[in-house]
């Protein structure tokens, strides 16, 4: 079992912790897609697998087990290094009601998901931050995702772009992550 010293990151990283995880292939400009043990938090790190939790750059989890429920994106930077989580989400609270959204692009077909809710926080441990993002509209993200569209799969929040798919080890945990998710 690994100790994770992302602390204040949140359950994202507790579960990974609780859950251990499982390898993956890479998903972004070399970052790497752990799987938890039980499927439910797909996280993405620049780091190796054994050094993951030290620097995860964002992640997915369906564990509904948080105030918002539904699915819940992740995403951890600042100002200086990328990505500055506090500007995606002050242009997300610029939107009107009902307007802030993430779009998820698989094989280039665009599906906007509306950002139910978010949160911003403090990472103490690492001087950065962290935004949640969550919707109710997960099933239209599961639905968006099968084999056929797996291998490629884009998220983009306030205009901000990170590869979830773009290879077949990759798409295979994406699709599990999917599996698990809607069963």
């Amino acid at each position: 079992m690994t100790v994770f010293r992302k602390a204040s990151a949140g359950l994202v990283l507790l579960t990974l912790a609780i859950g251990g995880a499982s390898g993956a292939h890479a998903a972004d400009k070399g970052f790497n897609s752990i799987l938890s043990d039980d499927a439910k938090t797909l996280t993405y790190s620049p780091c190796s697998e054994e050094e993951a939790a030290e620097c995860v750059a964002y992640a997915l989890d369906c564990r509904a087990d948080n105030a918002f429920g539904g699915l819940r994106v992740t995403l951890m930077g600042d100002e200086a290094s990328g990505p500055n989580v506090r500007s995606l989400a002050k242009a997300l609270l610029e939107k009107p009601f009902g307007e802030a959204m993430m779009r998820i692009t698989p094989k280039g077909k665009p599906v906007d998901l509306q950002v139910t809710a978010f949160t911003v926080s403090q990472n103490e441990m690492d001087g950065d931050w962290v935004l949640d993002l969550h919707t109710y509209q997960q099933q239209a993200f599961f639905d968006a995702i099968d084999k056929a569209s797996a291998s490629a799969v884009k998220l983009d929040i306030a205009g901000y772009s990170v590869m979830l798919s773009d290879s077949p080890k990759a798409a295979e945990k994406l699709l599990r992550f999917a599996s698990t998710c809607t069963n």
